[in-house]
């Protein structure tokens, strides 16, 4: 409850989390924005806290006009949601999906449900299903395109993990 309460304190007006990137904090990562949103999240749901769920919502509603029809949204954020990157980070798009599900679930808003399920389908599209080496077949890249800016021509696990784990929600929905 401490850890999110400290995060909280870094929480802007608009949603935005500050310093919430290792690596670039004047434009954090969709993966570590997910990171956030979700322990937010789903601390407030088992905590009965509605002020971090709603802590979460307003870090997510940002986002949702930002995710194309095809279920492409840029990978890095300024503290205005201006994009700062032109690559996705797949990894934060499975994330998001996950957060956007289980927003909906909490919330009822319909307009969570409709993003989260661009995101994974936009994953779908994305997933390597053919390359013939089997430790790849099934995985997400780390960007998209793969040779963009997070895990550059990389398949980390932790992409395909949270892709399985926005499909678990996906498929609770139905």
């Amino acid at each position: 409850m401490r850890n999110v309460e400290t995060a909280l304190g870094q929480q802007q007006e608009n949603g935005w989390f500050a310093n919430n990137c290792l690596t670039r904090p004047d434009a954090p990562l969709l993966h570590t924005i997910g990171y956030a949103l979700q322990g937010v999240l789903e601390t407030g749901i088992l905590a009965g806290n509605e002020r971090f769920v709603e802590a979460a919502r307003r870090g997510a509603l940002p986002l949702l006009p930002l995710v194309s029809r095809r279920g492409f949204v840029p990978g890095r954020f300024y503290r205005d949601w201006v994009p700062a990157s032109f690559s996705a980070c797949l990894t934060g798009n499975a994330q998001l999906a996950v957060v956007c599900y289980r927003l909906h679930e909490v919330t009822g808003d319909a307009a969570f449900l409709d993003v989260a399920t661009r995101l994974v389908d936009g994953l779908k599209a994305r997933q390597k299903l053919d390359s013939g080496d089997p430790a790849i077949d099934g995985a997400i890249g780390g960007s998209f395109p793969l040779l963009a800016g997070y895990m550059t021509a990389g398949f980390p696990n932790w992409a395909t993990k949270y892709y399985l784990d926005a499909l678990l929600a996906q498929d609770r929905q139905r």
